[in-house]
């Protein structure tokens, strides 16, 4: 789990060496031992927001044998907004 802002991870490392925020909406996920170089691998990451009139959705982006960028976007009824989440989870 990562909360929003300036990133910091909330418990263990689990194979991530390092987390930057990488603009709004972006967050670039790096991996300490890379996976098998056809990046066929699964990775899960959801988002959660404060809005009352909008809700906050994620993709996973960029995915390399060692990172993946997560993007969040906030709905606008159209093909979304790219915002910060307040807290980022992801395994």
């Amino acid at each position: 789990m990562v909360a929003a802002g300036a990133p910091t991870l909330q418990a263990g490392d689990w194979n991530i060496t390092s987390i930057t925020d990488s603009g709004v909406g972006v967050l670039t996920v790096t991996i300490a031992t890379d996976f098998s170089a056809d990046t066929a691998f699964a990775f899960l990451a959801t988002v959660s927001g404060t809005s009352t009139t909008a809700g906050i959705y994620c993709k996973t982006d960029a995915v390399t044998a060692a990172s993946v960028v997560i993007r969040s976007f906030e709905d606008d009824g159209v093909d979304g907004v790219p915002a910060d989440p307040t807290e980022y989870s992801f395994g």
